[in-house]
């Protein structure tokens, strides 16, 4: 970057700022008459300070909510942009390391979000998750039926949800139902094989094509395929080779994937991803990335899920992100990694602490009696003000060390203290007054 940079910051962080920098050339930290950078406001800077002509960049922290950067900029001729939160990230952000925001908007794998046991739920219901589904990315809502039973109203069901804009499919091998769903209007039918095939002439909704269950292999996908189009010709249909769980057959089913799309180069598919997340002991979202990674990686148009057990809620936005960072990802030839942060939940995207040793220069510097809070790469909590200088794991002597009277005040630091020892278990970030970083969860926040 051409021209100089200047750091504005506040007196406390002054040195660890100049400490971090210190080997950037052309960078100039500039401490204005405040003591906590935070609290600076647009005009508090306009009155403090005005750059050289040989500026072009200043960088204010990104602790300043009530700083107009648009505002300076405009003022001064030069550009004005917010900072890292954290001072620490500061020498990323200047050398242009810190993670970059790609267009996420692109995605070629649509979602099956599927409402299970539908027939037991009324039409209140039903409709509530169909919403819910489709505020978190669902594209089609799936019917997920009782087997052996006839879902009796399906027909108003399935009006009902089509009157409010919905995609609708039907999960179920009952002869009945899936012609009843069929007359209301069903856009999919999951699924048909050799044991309804006859179906398929009496039909007009796209089925899905999977193999027969007692016989899960890519032959007999291929036999039922053939039967469907000798018996209704070229018409739309997907294929489902069926995924299996982890360790009763996964493997095989994935390679069962392969084959299909090399057989069937043009044909829609379909993976039910929902089997692993709801059959695997785990927190559902690292799974739904790397599953839908696969699922675009072999070729597949459609995923099925449903957020039945309590891991798996949330399943259907986390498809719907991660679907984005596998388009992204596959299309550019990388990895998923760097690309975007949504799926890191309970732990965090990389990120650097302050040491012991740089706490207490900060400390030093300190001229009030607020407490600022830390926790180090140890999982020590560190806590300081002009005062004290306090450093440990139990919160509860911290604490009583720290001989806070204030009720409210203490009140605010037993929150704090809480979110720090949170941090320091799961190895998150913690920034004093932050909420921690929940992902996709808080993203919002």
């Amino acid at each position: 970057m051409k021209g100089k940079i200047i750091l504005l910051t506040g007196k406390l962080a002054e040195g660890p700022l100049r400490r971090v920098v210190k080997e950037i050339d052309n960078v100039e930290v500039i401490a204005l008459n405040i003591g906590i950078a935070a609290f600076m406001t647009t005009d508090f800077i306009i009155r403090s300070f005005s750059p050289p002509k040989d500026v072009s960049l200043v960088l204010v922290s990104g602790m300043c909510k009530n700083v107009n950067v648009d505002v300076l900029s405009e003022r001064w001729s030069c550009r004005v942009l917010k900072g890292p939160q954290d001072l620490k990230d500061v020498p990323a952000f200047l050398l242009g390391k810190p993670l970059k925001k790609r267009d996420l908007s692109d995605y070629n794998i649509k979602i099956f979000a599927e409402i299970v046991d539908a027939p037991r739920l009324s039409m209140k219901e039903i409709l509530a998750k169909a919403e819910y589904y489709r505020d978190s990315g669902g594209d089609i809502i799936d019917l997920g039926c009782i087997p052996g039973e006839t879902y009796e109203n399906v027909r108003d069901v399935i009006s009902a949800l089509k009157k409010e804009g919905y995609i609708v499919s039907i999960d179920t091998f009952d002869e009945k139902t899936i012609l009843m769903a069929d007359e209301a209007g069903v856009d999919y039918i999951l699924s048909l094989n050799s044991s309804n095939m006859h179906l398929a002439k009496r039909i007009r909704a796209c089925p899905v094509i999977v193999p027969d269950f007692d016989n899960l292999t890519i032959k007999s996908l291929k036999q039922n395929v053939e039967t469907f189009l000798e018996m209704v010709g070229e018409r739309p249909f997907i294929i489902d080779p069926v995924i299996e769980p982890f360790n009763i057959g996964f493997v095989n089913s994935i390679i069962r994937y392969k084959d299909a799309r090399e057989l069937f180069p043009e044909v829609s598919m379909l993976m039910g991803i929902g089997n692993l997340t709801e059959l695997t002991d785990a927190d559902s979202h690292s799974l739904n990335l790397a599953l839908t990674c696969i699922a675009q990686e072999v070729g597949v148009d459609y995923v099925l899920t449903t957020e039945v057990i309590s891991w798996a809620v949330g399943s259907v936005k986390e498809i719907d992100i991660s679907r984005r960072i596998s388009y992204y990802a596959f299309k550019e030839k990388l990895p998923p990694k760097h690309l975007d942060y949504s799926m890191v939940a309970l732990k965090d995207p990389p990120f650097e602490y302050f040491t012991k040793e740089e706490l207490y220069l900060m400390h030093k510097e300190v001229k009030d009696k607020n407490w600022r809070v830390f926790v180090t790469r140890s999982g020590e909590i560190c806590v300081f003000n002009k005062e004290k200088f306090i450093v440990g794991e139990d919160t509860g002597k911290i604490f009583e060390e720290m001989a806070v009277e204030d009720p409210s005040h203490a009140f605010y630091l037993g929150r704090e203290l809480y979110k720090a020892k949170l941090a320091s278990f799961l190895r998150k970030r913690y920034i004093q007054d932050q909420p921690l970083r929940w992902g996709y969860i808080n993203a919002d926040e």
